[in-house]
């Protein structure tokens, strides 16, 4: 009974002191928010920064906070981070923020858009929305679906066939694509390291030193696929080029 009553007053503090630490991280977020909507963007980003196990709303905060400074590297990183478990709902605001950093950037480096440049655009923005479907979406539950597609074809493939339902054979199979592709997608993120570019330039190196050729030149909010690490530098690729870049100037998320 004397231990019984020990652990419960043990566990109780516990819960106690965890609620107390949950009620000041509340505040810490609603003072930063205040920050925010004063022009306080420095401030609010310190204090966003203090807040751990940041949710997605804290990451969607801070790249904003980023993006107000300057910093369009580490607000796309931010914005990354908030796309992946933010949830399939209400994401227009977070879609529009990647895209708008992206494009900023951009015309930065290379001037105004011409006709094809909004093109390659229009479908740059269109493969963003299902890279950020795919990540929005759990991995099990990505198998989950394509596996039940294919299932759903086999089993009706031959009475649909025999009914000449064409239209209908056709709608599956681009669905079975869709699904495969939101699935190879999922993967790509869920077992690859990805980083963003945080400086307004890095070299792409042959090798991990500075001693190495300089393949190109990576602007801020370049996203690289990482494939190593070595002695204060990432093997990356990128735009299928696979190089060397230095660690301080990428940001994983």
């Amino acid at each position: 009974m004397k231990y019984a009553k020990l652990f419960s007053l043990i566990l109780l503090g516990l819960i106690v002191h965890i609620g107390l630490r949950a009620t000041n991280y509340q505040e810490m977020f609603f003072k930063a928010n205040d920050l925010y909507k004063e022009g306080k963007f420095k401030q609010a980003k310190e204090l966003y920064e203090q807040i751990p196990n940041k949710s997605p709303k804290v990451h969607f905060n801070l790249g904003n906070c980023a993006y107000k400074l300057g910093h369009f590297g580490y607000a796309l990183v931010h914005w990354r981070r908030a796309e992946k478990d933010w949830g399939l709902s209400n994401r227009a605001e977070l879609l529009h923020n990647i895209a708008m950093v992206k494009k900023q950037n951009k015309q930065e480096l290379v001037g105004q858009d011409s006709p094809f440049d909004r093109v390659k655009q229009g479908m740059d923005d269109i493969k963003s929305l299902v890279i950020s479907a795919s990540r929005a979406m759990s991995f099990f539950l990505l198998r989950l679906l394509f596996l039940f597609m294919w299932v759903i074809s086999f089993l009706y493939l031959r009475f649909l066939y025999k009914k000449r339902k064409q239209a209908i054979i056709v709608i599956l199979f681009i669905a079975n694509l869709f699904c495969g592709a939101l699935l190879v997608i999922r993967y790509n993120f869920e077992c690859r390291e990805h980083g963003i570019v945080v400086t307004k330039k890095t070299e792409l190196l042959s090798g991990p030193s500075k001693s190495y050729q300089t393949l190109e030149t990576l602007g801020e909010t370049k996203q690289v696929l990482i494939k190593g690490h070595s002695d204060g530098f990432y093997k990356v690729k990128v735009n299928g080029v696979i190089g060397w870049v230095n660690k301080m100037t990428i940001e994983t998320y």
